[in-house]
């Protein structure tokens, strides 16, 4: 898998894509994501994924620490590679690149750089200026580029629609069985082992306390 940290230095041809934070790469992301894969081999294409970085969230309320991601960008970048995406673009996130409307942000990165002919969102996506990137918006720009636009529905699992801010409460919930069900894999933290008090030897039961090293990562404590 390439990533490009600079959307300039991409060098991949027409492809496949879809846009989106992709937090945690749930079982509701791995559905995009396997149909990215599959469109992307039966046009003779490559897969791509266009994230963004800081979240929005961090650019328009810096003030507000509360956010919490369930996986950190290194993490994401894991998964995407285990569901074999071919390319993946971390664009940076600014206030200037939130004023393009969905159909200049389409124009100018999708068609013009990604070289993007076929475009596969989410149930219930939107971006540009004002989040006015709907469905509808996305069908008339796929006519105005000549791309093709699919949109998939939400993965629901036993009546719950899969998404990041379901999983994100079944973990601070302490539901972890079901948050890993509907994540597709167990919740992990990545950090350095730090020594502790080492009371778990005493009780049969050793333990390793770790130090995360993205303070927006999600606690399971």
């Amino acid at each position: 898998m390439k990533i490009y940290n600079d959307i300039t230095n991409y060098k991949g041809k027409d492809c496949v894509a879809t846009v989106g934070i992709f937090d945690g790469v749930h079982k509701g992301h791995q559905k995009i994501l396997s149909r990215v894969i599959e469109v992307a081999k039966q046009q003779n294409m490559e897969s791509t994924v266009f994230t963004l970085w800081p979240h929005p969230r961090q650019v328009f309320n810096p003030e507000n620490d509360s956010l919490r991601f369930l996986t950190t960008m290194d993490e994401k970048l894991e998964l995407l590679e285990k569901q074999g995406i071919d390319n993946v673009i971390i664009h940076p996130f600014n206030k200037e690149f939130s004023q393009l409307t969905a159909c200049e942000f389409i124009k100018e990165f999708l068609v013009e750089k990604l070289k993007t002919r076929y475009l596969i969102a989410g149930f219930n996506h939107k971006f540009g200026k004002d989040q006015e990137g709907h469905y509808d918006n996305l069908l008339a720009c796929g006519k105005a580029y000549n791309f093709e636009l699919e949109k998939l529905d939400a993965l629901t699992e036993e009546g719950i629609k899969v998404s990041s801010t379901v999983i994100r409460e079944k973990i601070l919930q302490g539901e972890i069985v079901k948050a890993n069900d509907l994540l597709g894999y167990n919740y992990f933290i990545s950090g350095h082992v730090m020594g502790g008090s080492k009371v778990g030897r005493t009780i049969g039961f050793p333990t390793a306390n770790i130090q995360k090293t993205e303070l927006y990562k999600l606690n399971t404590d």
